[in-house]
């Protein structure tokens, strides 16, 4: 059986968390091995005990002692990075097989979204995300072999094929999990309207946007449920509940207690990119979705929820009060979420893709 080796600029972060999908798309036709150094020193918490997938270390340090533990007969690179895609392209130079760069992410939106980042990593010279190694592992993109996206955006800069962020059809399986037991783990009754945002909270996010929106409705059933708790002063208007670290075994577990998710993306460079995981992880569930139209949510989306123009505090505002007041509408939304998941976005349904874009990267290489 073929290796493949997929290199994580930083297994530490949520990097790893498309890695995982990716070395789960690949198996069981290859032997897939996750790699990278972990920068702050820990594996990623929801992936801390692998996930069920190979994760392995490397001491930060030399790099030529990388590149001699890169055994994969064929290499994926997550994210343009110097530690990931340069780093991929280094080993294949040393001993030559294929490279694939996956892009889930513009990086260097980042920068421009966020000054202070951008400041940090300008003076930042010895730092392996510094701008300048950033900038020059993205313009070695088309170096590989094959590239993968998540996004149109992304395809339209960089082209390549697009793999979604999948999930697993039987692990995500509504019917499978105890909704009241999840309810009840967070203190909630059968008249509250759970809306959960599980994810990584930063300004693009527009976590913000959802406490206002839920403030507008003027509805006292309302609660959200996210990763901080009172103390992030969202508390002060509306009812929170915080969520505490979810492993990705965990996950399913705990999103079933949801009756809406929330992704109200802002517009900005970063959120035009990517595309959330988590809105694949609620279609999975049967969970209706609201969500900013930006990147490719809409489409995604579809019939599974709703999509409002980003920003616009009081389109989320009706969509959360037509949705909360309407059970019904609700039920038609889930089973048409889960319909989509299952026919586009499951392992079985992106993984014929993922193992193409892999065959095709082979063939170019021996060219």
């Amino acid at each position: 059986m073929k290796k493949i080796t997929i290199l994580c600029h930083d297994i530490s972060n949520n990097a790893l968390g498309r890695a995982w999908v990716l070395a789960r798309l690949s198996e069981p036709e290859y032997s897939a091995t996750i790699v990278g150094p972990a920068l702050s020193g820990d594996i990623w918490a929801p992936l801390a005990d692998g996930g069920g997938s190979a994760i392995r270390m490397l001491d930060q340090g030399d790099q030529r002692r990388w590149i001699e533990a890169i055994d994969g007969d064929i290499l994926v690179a997550v994210k343009p990075r110097r530690d990931s895609l340069t780093l991929a392209l280094h080993a294949s130079a040393a001993k030559p097989r294929p490279v694939v760069a996956d892009v889930d992410d513009w990086e260097m939106a980042f920068f421009y979204d966020y000054p202070a980042r951008m400041a940090k990593h300008l003076v930042a010279v010895s730092s392996p995300r510094n701008v300048y190694r950033t900038l020059a592992a993205q313009r070695r993109i088309p170096l590989a072999n094959g590239i993968t996206v998540s996004s149109t955006w992304l395809q339209r800069r960089f082209g390549g094929e697009i793999i979604p962020h999948a999930r697993n059809a039987d692990v995500f399986d509504p019917s499978r999990l105890d909704r009241l037991a999840a309810r009840a783990r967070l203190d909630v009754t059968d008249s509250d309207v759970v809306i959960m945002f599980l994810g990584t909270v930063m300004k693009h996010k527009g976590v913000d946007l959802i406490a206002e929106a839920m403030t507008r409705t003027g509805r006292s059933d309302l609660l959200l449920a996210a990763p901080f708790g009172g103390d992030s002063g969202l508390g002060r208007s509306i009812r929170t509940r915080p969520l505490p670290p979810t492993s990705i075994e965990e996950l399913p577990s705990t999103l079933i207690a949801a009756d809406l998710i929330v992704l109200p993306q802002r517009h900005s460079r970063s959120a035009a990119a990517q595309v959330p995981a988590k809105v694949f992880d609620a279609l999975a569930l049967g969970i209706p979705v609201i969500a900013s139209d930006v990147s490719d949510l809409k489409e995604i989306v579809g019939s599974g929820g709703m999509t409002v123009p980003p920003d616009d505090v009081d389109a989320m505002a009706d969509a959360i009060r037509r949705l909360a007041s309407d059970a019904g509408l609700r039920r038609q939304m889930s089973a048409s979420a889960r319909a989509r998941f299952l026919a586009n976005y499951s392992e079985d349904a992106v993984r014929p893709r993922w193992l193409g874009a892999i065959e095709r990267a082979e063939r170019h290489a021996s060219l």
